[in-house]
């Protein structure tokens, strides 16, 4: 078991030069920042200093991925379309300081945004818990049944099979919960609200 969860990890280096460790003060778009291990990593970008970490927003990607694709992320952010950051990534940066989180969850006839005030994720031992989401603020707590639960896929199902038929890897809770934003497209939920799409963003917290 331990073995496999180090295989997934990716291997520390050393930088050759300086980098952020945010987004903070960057431009939107593509950067480079230095993960707390020392490995540069590739994050999208956004306003006010926000990394996109997940999205969501026409199906053409399966989220339907084994324990490993998750672990390091899937797709390139750069292409414009779907992509997961990655947990071993999320870990590492959300616990080298405090992050907030604000999720944009498009739902029928709005788009809701719920923002997070300490959303940290655990790390590979305690299988990506989601250790803290802090206090909420926005019309749903979306998240509040998945807060302390272990992540799960359909090749490491922690929690009552609930990422089995295609609905993809997620911090479940008992009896699965009321919100996916990995799910099967079409099957995206919000607070047991129908999604169509979904943006995650972090920061640091200030």
């Amino acid at each position: 078991m331990e073995d496999e969860l180090n295989e997934c990890k990716p291997q520390s280096t050393t930088p050759s030069r300086n980098l952020p460790t945010s987004c903070i003060g960057l431009k939107a778009g593509l950067q480079e920042i230095q993960l707390s291990n020392g490995n540069p990593l590739n994050v999208l970008c956004d306003n006010d200093g926000w990394i996109i970490i997940q999205r969501r927003i026409n199906g053409k990607l399966d989220f339907n991925r084994n324990w490993t694709e998750y672990v390091n992320g899937f797709e390139d952010p750069s292409r414009q379309g779907e992509f997961f950051i990655g947990l071993e990534n999320l870990h590492l940066i959300t616990n080298s300081k405090r992050h907030e989180a604000l999720f944009s969850v498009t739902v029928p006839k709005r788009t809701l945004g719920t923002k997070y005030d300490n959303f940290r994720v655990g790390n590979a031992e305690s299988l990506y818990e989601l250790k803290s989401i802090g206090n909420h603020d926005g019309v749903y707590n979306g998240l509040f049944w998945n807060e302390n639960q272990k992540f799960s896929t359909y090749d490491r199902n922690n929690r009552d099979n609930c990422s089995g038929n295609g609905m993809g890897g997620w911090w479940y809770p008992e009896n699965c919960g009321y919100s996916n934003l990995n799910a099967l497209y079409g099957y995206l939920r919000w607070s047991d609200n129908p999604a169509t799409t979904s943006i995650i963003r972090i920061r640091p917290y200030e």
